[in-house]
């Protein structure tokens, strides 16, 4: 697919989980070789990116873009998630502190299509819009999330195992950056929480900062 697909994704799907040093290699061989390419061969499924927490070695953020929030909870994702294959029922069991959220797209600005940014930084918040403000200096995109709770909190065969919490409301706040320094100078990480905490959503929590670890679709 073309960048102007990706263009189209209005749904997020975020699964945030730890996973202990013993587990990560394997886990991160199910999920490039298996997990991220079965899913996104399911219709309405773009991207699927994985990222690595920076201020936490063990805290994974896995998310997948889609067509919009309806595809995850369509018949053939259900199907997926119901019938798990051996290998992902194994790797299941390794997550620790999960937590599966689905997102509607509500606003963005900067870059028209998400991408597979090698920093993300991402924040939940309670409510608020995203005012007509500029992107700040190293973020390609901004993007203000609204939480899905149907697809949040749909029960199948893989929740089952992996046990995931959920949100009931809220949003999330979600910063594609092209600034790789934002890895290795607090600075500006800092300054980019001042300029978060600047926009009037209630509630919001402190950024965390990702890494990119894996990307894999059809423009990845």
């Amino acid at each position: 697919m073309t960048t102007a697909d990706l263009s189209q994704a209005k749904g997020l799907m975020v699964f945030l989980a730890n996973f202990e040093p013993q587990h990560q290699q394997a886990y991160r061989q199910w999920h490039n070789a298996e997990h991220i390419p079965e899913r996104v061969g399911i219709p309405g499924f773009l991207l699927g990116r994985r990222y690595l927490q920076v201020d936490d070695a063990t805290r994974f953020l896995m998310c997948y873009d889609t067509l919009g929030e309806q595809v995850l909870v369509s018949d053939a994702y259900l199907h997926a998630l119901n019938n798990p294959t051996p290998w992902t029922r194994q790797a299941l069991t390794w997550f620790r502190n999960p937590d599966r959220n689905v997102y509607t797209l509500r606003a963005s600005a900067g870059a028209v299509a998400p991408s597979a940014a090698p920093v993300l930084a991402a924040a939940r918040f309670d409510a608020g819009a995203l005012p007509q403000a500029g992107v700040p200096d190293g973020v390609s995109r901004v993007a203000l999330y609204g939480l899905d709770s149907a697809g949040s909190s749909v029960r199948t065969q893989e929740a089952g195992i992996h046990g995931a919490r959920n949100a009931m409301d809220g949003g999330l706040l979600w910063l594609e950056c092209g600034d790789v320094q934002l890895l290795r100078e607090p600075a500006r990480r800092q300054a980019l929480q001042a300029w978060a905490a600047t926009l009037p959503l209630q509630g919001l929590q402190p950024l965390q900062f990702f890494c990119i670890d894996f990307a894999y679709g059809h423009s990845a």
